[in-house]
């Protein structure tokens, strides 16, 4: 029973499958909070670029 529970201590296969789940884990926290990060600063600057332009309701009209 002993040489069973020591295999399985010292086996590594099941550790590297947790470490890439952890590292993948990582990846997707880093990439919500750097996604929610940017979406803030691309709205803000597109709000900003659009208070220059006149609010009329009217589109792009041709008058020659």
């Amino acid at each position: 029973m002993s040489s069973v529970l020591k295999a399985y201590w010292l086996d590594e296969d099941g550790v590297t499958s947790l470490e890439y789940a952890l590292l993948l884990a990582l990846c997707v926290v880093a990439s919500i909070v750097a996604w929610r990060s940017l979406g803030t600063s691309v709205n803000s600057v597109a709000n900003q670029a659009a208070d220059h332009f006149p609010s009329n309701g009217g589109g792009c009209e041709y008058n020659p």
